[in-house]
């Protein structure tokens, strides 16, 4: 089932209307499966803590 829903999400990102918003936007639309995407989303949210530290945001 997980490959199905990969191949299915590859397809949906390469897709002319996906490439579209990439274009007009600078938006990065790529696929990751879920090991990628957590590892990810951690180096996210460790650079979006350090960046907050550095403007003394608290909030």
């Amino acid at each position: 089932m997980k490959d199905k829903i990969a191949a299915a999400a590859k397809e949906v990102v390469m897709s002319p209307a996906a490439q579209e918003i990439a274009t007009t936007t600078g938006a990065l639309v790529y696929w990751q499966d879920q090991a990628a995407a957590t590892e990810q989303v951690a180096k996210d949210m460790k650079g979006l803590a350090e960046l907050r530290e550095k403007l003394g945001v608290t909030e």
